[in-house]
């Protein structure tokens, strides 16, 4: 779809929006759809294949130096050339022979993105032939990576799964009270082996901790005018809980 802004009839604008993408992309492969264009165009195809098996598109078992070595081998090609001498079908092609190569699992949502770079590349040809496409487009990207990995897109995070962190706050003494039952009850099993205070004091301190980090995140996420003390609150809480590990 092409928009076509006419306000200055001499200098039209245009404006390219494939809505066959748009709003199909969840958080989670926004987030890591921008690493891994960061990534490629900074041509660190070793973060690229962690990314892939961080998201699970890929088998745990998958050898990341092999992998990285694919996407190398498929990648590295295209850099500095213009956008006339580079084949998007050709590229398509040879990943999706990469992705059978390490039995990569089918991802519906990275299909559109495909689509979408091809009908990009067919505009792209016609308007531009000799465009330098990873100069135009590492800043546009790279700008976007930021905006779905900043600190921003983690408060509309908090924000959105608020509900289910109340309810997980409003758990906290019912969790707290098992667990003194679960010390006492060890207590009683083995006297002689259990230093029953090590374990009170670590359940106490991560006790404390995870209701400092959760009313953070909650009073962030309700968009709490006071958010210097929020983040104290969960700093504090991050501090207690890591302390809390028995040593």
């Amino acid at each position: 779809n092409v928009f076509v802004d006419i306000t200055d009839p001499e200098q039209p604008k245009y404006a390219a929006v494939d809505f066959g993408i748009v709003g199909s992309l969840e958080d989670r492969d926004l987030r890591y759809l921008a690493r891994n264009f960061a990534a490629f165009f900074d041509q660190d195809y070793n973060k690229i294949a962690h990314c892939f098996l961080d998201a699970g598109w890929v088998p745990r078992e998958t050898r990341v130096d092999e992998f990285e070595a694919s996407i190398r081998t498929v990648c590295d090609p295209i850099f500095d050339k213009p956008l006339k001498d580079i084949s998007f079908g050709q590229l398509l092609f040879q990943l999706f022979q990469t992705a059978r190569q390490f039995k990569m699992e089918n991802q519906p949502q990275l299909v559109q993105l495909e689509k979408t770079l091809l009908n990009v590349e067919g505009l792209g040809r016609q308007l531009y032939p000799d465009l330098d496409l990873v100069e135009a487009a590492k800043p546009v990207l790279d700008d976007w990576r930021d905006k779905q990995t900043d600190l921003k897109a983690l408060v509309k995070k908090i924000r959105h799964d608020a509900p289910e962190l109340r309810e997980t706050l409003e758990h906290l003494p019912r969790l707290a009270r098992k667990l003194l039952e679960d010390s006492k009850q060890a207590r009683r099993a083995q006297p002689q082996t259990v230093d029953v205070g090590i374990i009170f004091k670590s359940l106490y301190l991560s006790i404390i901790g995870m209701a400092l980090f959760i009313s953070g995140i909650t009073l962030l996420a309700i968009k709490s005018i006071t958010y210097w003390f929020a983040w104290i609150m969960i700093t504090l809480g991050l501090m207690l809980t890591i302390r809390a590990k028995p040593k």
